[in-house]
């Protein structure tokens, strides 16, 4: 546990792909309300509209469900009026006339207004291409030729390969920029050592000097100070969301260095070549930068993600796979951090090969 393993070069890619690039949600409960909520998606008529009873039932179950309380009748009222907005939304997108590649469900996020949820766990920094630049790990990625191309698999999942640490929760703390260089350095180290170890978030929030916590931050600057100064073991170095410095002093004093890295690669063109983001995950779990404020992404459950992309770059994900969904549409395969109650078990499917012209 003491001794450091320094594994090879991460690979982050800034962009976003199609639809936001990120998935999820799924909710699985015994409670007969939020059953029958789940049951009754596919069957919604055209013109299908909730009481105001059903929708105010169905937010008293959800609150026991996800174990939510208010302190006063007023703001509980808020929290159902924005219950009943959210769930309107997802009830509209799950029509079956509208026939979509995705599905949209009740999560942990229904209490919350777009701002609120956009403040508190959109955590990513799009970086000045210039101090990216200037910044001494970062290396140059060799392309491969078509022919090594050809051997690129035309589907792939790193989790199958034992690559990939379990879906965690950044907690109500923009720290998705923590999580993701967690995520991708886990893998490279299983990777280069044959060691699958749960590293430490709480590390990089507390001590990585280039980003202030729980504020949104750089994925750069956190391979930094993974490559600086090595990173603990979860374990050793547990997550407390937005409780930090003070509550880590000593656990911080005693961490102990068990990965590091050498550095970096940075792919960021305009437009992006999915060719060139293929080769890449083909060969380690990779970062990317996505536009995450879409109300559809909140609330994604299942499916192949294609919605509507708009706004900046605000969060980040780890693309761990890529492959062919269910109706033949190619997807990435990315990991976030709301949650294994988010999307499928915390993952989404994303689209990718849209003819749309992709930012990044």
């Amino acid at each position: 546990m003491g001794s450091l393993t320094r594994a090879n070069m991460i690979m982050i890619m800034l962009l976003a792909l199609h639809a936001t690039l990120t998935p999820f949600l799924a909710i699985s409960s015994d409670m007969s309300i939020i059953n029958n909520y789940e049951e009754e998606g596919d069957s919604m008529e055209l013109g299908f509209v909730r009481s105001e009873e059903e929708m105010k039932h169905l937010f008293e179950e959800w609150m026991v469900r996800y174990d939510k309380s208010y302190n006063t009748l007023q703001e509980r009222q808020r929290r159902l009026s924005i219950f009943k907005d959210n769930l309107r939304l997802i009830d509209e997108h799950n029509r079956p006339s509208n026939n979509h590649t995705y599905t949209l469900g009740l999560n942990h996020f229904a209490d919350l207004s777009n701002e609120e949820f956009q403040s508190t766990y959109l955590g990513f920094r799009p970086s000045n291409i210039t101090e990216l630049m200037s910044t001494p790990t970062i290396g140059r990625r060799q392309h491969v030729t078509r022919k090594g191309r050809d051997l690129i698999p035309d589907s792939l999942d790193w989790r199958d390969k034992g690559a990939v640490t379990p879906v965690k929760s950044q907690g109500k703390c923009a720290s998705c920029w923590a999580f993701v260089a967690v995520a991708t350095v886990e893998s490279l180290n299983y990777l280069v050592t044959g060691d699958l170890i749960t590293l430490s978030e709480q590390q990089l929030v507390d001590c990585d000097q280039g980003n202030k916590g729980c504020d949104p931050g750089y994925i750069f600057k956190a391979y930094n100070h993974i490559k600086h100064n090595g990173i603990d073991t979860d374990e050793h170095y547990p997550y407390v969301s937005g409780i930090y410095f003070f509550y880590n002093l000593v656990v911080w004093i005693f961490k102990v260095n068990v990965v590091s890295i050498d550095g970096f690669h940075l792919m960021r063109r305009h437009p992006i070549d999915e060719e060139d983001m293929k080769e890449a995950v083909a060969k380690q779990p990779s970062s990317v930068g996505i536009k995450g404020e879409n109300p559809e992404f909140r609330f994604y459950k299942s499916g192949v993600f294609a919605g509507p992309c708009s706004g900046v770059l605000n969060h980040a994900v780890t693309l761990v796979g890529y492959g062919i969904g269910e109706r033949r549409e190619d997807y990435w395969l990315a990991k976030n951090s709301w949650s294994n109650g988010w999307g499928e078990d915390g993952y989404a499917r994303i689209a990718r090969g849209n003819p749309r012209e992709q930012d990044g």
